[in-house]
């Protein structure tokens, strides 16, 4: 007994036991962009709270983006991001953090954009009129408390639209009569609005095949209404 605690001490003193390895995580920023860089992707899609410098970097890759999705984000300024219309394949942007005026003009400038989803906006209508010359846009998605019925009018002239959504966003039924002419708006949804049912009953009475929600609810007089039967409703 004595001979093996002592083997197991001279072990011990001289490192010949083995240690498991430590194991670094590499964060999804990190697997993401080293995709990027050898090629294997083209898109940022992170759920994780990125910095500024961060965002910064992107610079060196905008053009291979095709896609970027930040969820969360520390101190990102207008700054960090004027290298986006830098980016001629970006078609999909998504920033879950506020979105200003200032950042609303360099997106504007993004004219590949197919996706636009800004759910967090602080922008105005100022910021809004900085979209009207994407004209390959087909949906978009948004929420921002200084936006007015101004805004639709610039969104009606939006000619590739076909979903949008607004989250929270005061318009009215009097913004909504810019949307009558909109015959290739496929998808409509609004969550916290100031519109009516008679505003939505006359915007369904001009575009008749329009899909339409407010606040996750069909209006009763919908065509559209039947498609969302609970699954246990629909016929196998």
């Amino acid at each position: 007994m004595r001979l093996r605690f002592t083997l197991l001490l001279l072990l011990l003193v001289t490192g010949c036991v083995r240690q498991k390895p430590v194991v670094e995580e590499v964060s999804l920023w990190d697997q993401q962009i080293q995709a990027l860089e050898q090629g294997l992707i083209d898109y940022i899609v992170i759920d994780e709270p990125v910095t500024g410098e961060q965002v910064r970097s992107l610079s060196a890759h905008a053009g291979q983006l095709k896609r970027l999705e930040l969820y969360a984000a520390n101190d990102v300024s207008t700054e960090d991001l004027k290298w986006l219309p830098e980016c001629p394949e970006l078609t999909r942007l998504r920033l879950e953090f506020p979105v200003s005026d200032d950042l609303m003009a360099m997106i504007g400038q993004s004219e590949s954009l197919k996706m636009l989803n800004l759910p967090n906006g602080t922008f105005s209508d100022e910021g809004m009129q900085a979209l009207s010359g994407l004209e390959n846009l087909e949906l978009l998605r948004f929420g921002s408390p200084n936006v007015t019925d101004a805004s639709l009018t610039v969104i009606a002239g939006l000619p590739s639209l076909k979903f949008l959504h607004l989250i929270d966003a005061p318009v009215t039924d009097e913004g909504l009569q810019a949307l009558h002419e909109t015959q290739d708006l496929e998808s409509f949804y609004l969550d916290g609005t100031n519109v009516t049912d008679d505003g939505l009953r006359a915007l369904l009475k001009a575009l008749p095949g329009l899909h339409l929600h407010r606040d996750q609810l069909h209006l009763p007089e919908d065509p559209k209404g039947a498609d969302h039967a609970a699954p246990d409703e629909k016929a196998d």
